[in-house]
């Protein structure tokens, strides 16, 4: 049986749903401040809608990403300010979301600031439209391509300035040119890291990058000016070990060198001569894969998947950072890197 409410109820029932209090977001009941921990931006920019003035950004934890980037409230009349903090990560780095391990770039929408990269590299997040392709390194700062678990060192080389936590050094010239970023013949994306030719003797440019124990590998891909492999002392990169801040007056360096018409190892004047006769051609890209194993003081090195130096007990060490460059002593050639990655597992080649 249907009951008519008189029209004086009926009224009494509107004036109670029309209180001038804003309904409240649906995404925080506070009014969409960021949790206290470090909620990260929501992947679209922020909430666009909720009736609350301040917005009505998604709560996250450790700075993972809601799934859908955000809520979309309704329309209030500051059409969803986004949060305070723009999505700052937690003191570590933000946590890592499911779709990829460490921090986030927020979404593509305006509003909330993106959250930086966080420890470990990663992947975008599930709701971010405009989330990092790549994580940073656990040793700290964000990379451009790709890093492997535990990996103290990934760089393409694609940005305006070297990484953070590392160090160049050049000890020679004081008017000769330390490095460049090219974009004339990158193996990947748009630019590697050039070192340019220099004519008139000794000059030692390395970089300096950490490691992650004294038992890691590294790939690289390296293309030279010039065949690879004459007869004066020449060196492209080595395990060394001294410290971030220490050049070649200051380590001892296990160095892929060129000595004999040959490649080889050499590490203060000590000599490993394989028993092939191995070169890099000139003007073309080699990917490098090389093992260090600090305690046993075994060294292998690989190109283009071939294992060219097989050195058992060769350099016993306690390694603390690897050096890619150009070591001259005797022959000018320009050199260039891309895609250098240091772990303590072996990264094949693309």
């Amino acid at each position: 049986m249907t009951r008519v409410l008189p029209w004086f109820a009926a009224s009494i029932l509107t004036l109670a749903c029309s209180s001038s209090d804003p309904a409240p977001s649906t995404a925080n009941t506070t009014g969409g401040a960021p949790a206290a921990t470090g909620g990260a931006a929501p992947g679209t920019g922020g909430a666009t809608g909720g009736s609350k003035t301040t917005g009505g950004a998604a709560t996250a934890t450790g700075g993972v990403a809601t799934g859908t980037g955000g809520t979309t409230g309704g329309s209030g009349p500051t059409g969803g300010a986004p949060a305070v903090t723009g999505g700052a990560p937690t003191s570590t780095g933000g946590a890592a979301p499911a779709s990829g391990a460490g921090g986030m770039n927020g979404g593509s929408g305006g509003g909330g600031a993106p959250a930086t990269a966080g420890k470990g590299g990663g992947g975008a997040g599930a709701g971010g439209a405009g989330g990092a392709a790549a994580g940073g390194p656990s040793g700290g700062g964000s990379s451009d391509i790709v890093c492997p678990t535990g990996a103290t060192f990934c760089s393409g080389f694609e940005g305006t300035a070297l990484p953070a936590g590392t160090k160049f050094h050049a000890v020679g010239p004081t008017d000769a040119m330390k490095y460049a970023f090219d974009t004339t013949n990158p193996k990947f994306g748009k630019q590697s890291l050039s070192i340019p030719e220099h004519s008139g003797g000794f000059y030692y440019r390395a970089l300096a990058v950490p490691v992650p124990g004294n038992d890691f590998w590294v790939r690289l891909y390296v293309r030279v000016s010039r065949a690879f492999g004459d007869d004066g002392h020449d060196s492209l990169f080595g395990a060394s070990n001294g410290n971030i801040d220490a050049d070649v007056n200051g380590e001892a360096l296990v160095e892929f060198s060129e000595q004999f018409n040959e490649v080889l190892l050499n590490t203060d004047d000590q000599l490993f001569n394989p028993s092939g006769m191995s070169t890099l051609s000139a003007n073309e890209w080699h990917c490098i894969e090389a093992h260090y194993e600090g305690g046993s003081g075994n060294v292998q090195i690989f190109s283009d998947g071939m294992e060219i130096i097989n050195a058992p007990g060769y350099a016993k060490a306690t390694f603390q950072t690897f050096r890619i460059g150009y070591m001259q002593y005797h022959d000018t050639r320009g050199v260039w890197y891309d895609d250098v990655i240091v772990a303590p597992a072996r990264v094949p080649c693309q």
